[in-house]
């Protein structure tokens, strides 16, 4: 139910760390927030790797269905592999998705014609990952 909870632009972790503080307390709260992160970037990750093998597995089929003018200028095998590494490491060292997701600003509360379900149809490209989280959960 937390997680879903985060899934929802309106309220994201602010509303569930609001939430343990008024239920558990400064002390408690901080601790069980933080477990609450720690399972939601597990969470995260094993949805990520999932959407990069997919990624990695279309790249592949595209490109070993495109035609070359010429095998012996191709790329060698490491040089693929490597172009392949840089995909996936490209966005290590940007905020990832979820943290784009979770630092965006929350919707309003005060919409009441809010549809979060068409919110995610809506923008589910900009999220991909935490689009599949939100579809499992």
């Amino acid at each position: 139910m937390v997680i879903a909870t985060i899934l929802d632009q309106r309220y994201k972790l602010k509303y569930i760390k609001w939430g343990f503080y008024k239920i558990y307390g400064r002390d408690k709260a901080a601790a069980e927030y933080d477990l609450i992160e720690i399972e939601l970037a597990k969470l995260y990750e094993t949805y990520d790797m999932h959407h990069r093998h997919e990624k990695a597995d279309s790249y592949r089929a595209g490109a070993s269905s495109a035609t070359t003018m010429d095998t012996s200028a191709s790329l060698p095998s490491s040089g693929s592999e490597f172009t392949s590494y840089l995909s996936e490491t490209s966005l290590e060292t940007t905020k990832n998705e979820l943290d784009k997701y979770l630092g965006a600003a929350n919707e309003s509360l005060l919409n009441k014609n809010f549809d979060v379900l068409m919110w995610w149809r809506l923008n589910a490209h900009r999220y991909p990952v935490v689009e599949k989280m939100v579809k499992n959960s």
